[in-house]
């Protein structure tokens, strides 16, 4: 709350001033007649919209306004989709999930365009390819069971590299 200080009770060079205080702390001074109220300006003026950042700029920080880092690796992977057991690439960041099910696209003038971006492994690429190119359920399973036991192991060596890592570091 804004208030102007007509009879400040600690430092008379203030008398005149105005001043952002805590509205308990308003209420008491202009009590004791030794402050009155600022009026504010009227909403949608520029002084108004001026009040307001003002008072914006001096609030605390909210710890829910901060955005907090990413902490789970993005992820790519293929799937079989419920229905219609069609093929789709998924790739997973965080909360968000974006999926392909083809790999290109066209413009307006017919031109074929690459869908998946650069940074798509060409594991998945393979795999998706792979599973588009049968129709068999039988073989499909099959396909998506190598392509199973390949990340497995994949996992296993990254996880070797890592404590391999540390072991050095004398870390365990």
């Amino acid at each position: 709350m804004q208030i102007l200080w007509k009879n400040h009770p600690s430092d008379p060079s203030q008398n005149g001033t105005s001043q952002h205080v805590a509205r308990e702390f308003a209420v008491v001074a202009i009590g004791y007649g030794q402050a009155e109220v600022v009026a504010q300006p009227r909403r949608g003026t520029n002084a108004y919209l001026a009040m307001r950042a003002e008072e914006e700029a001096r609030r605390p920080a909210n710890p829910m306004d901060t955005k907090v880092a990413n902490v789970y690796p993005a992820t790519w992977e293929v799937i079989s989709l419920p229905r219609t057991n069609l093929p789709a690439v998924l790739f997973r960041s965080g909360s968000e999930v974006t999926r392909w099910e083809s790999l290109e696209y066209y413009d307006n003038d017919g031109n074929a365009h690459d869908a998946l971006p650069s940074s798509c492994p060409a594991s998945i690429r393979k795999h998706f390819e792979e599973l588009a190119a049968n129709s068999d359920p039988d073989q499909i399973a099959a396909i998506n069971e190598r392509a199973l036991q390949q990340r497995i192991r994949n996992e296993q060596h990254e996880k070797s590299r890592a404590s391999k890592m540390l072991g050095r570091l004398g870390l365990k």
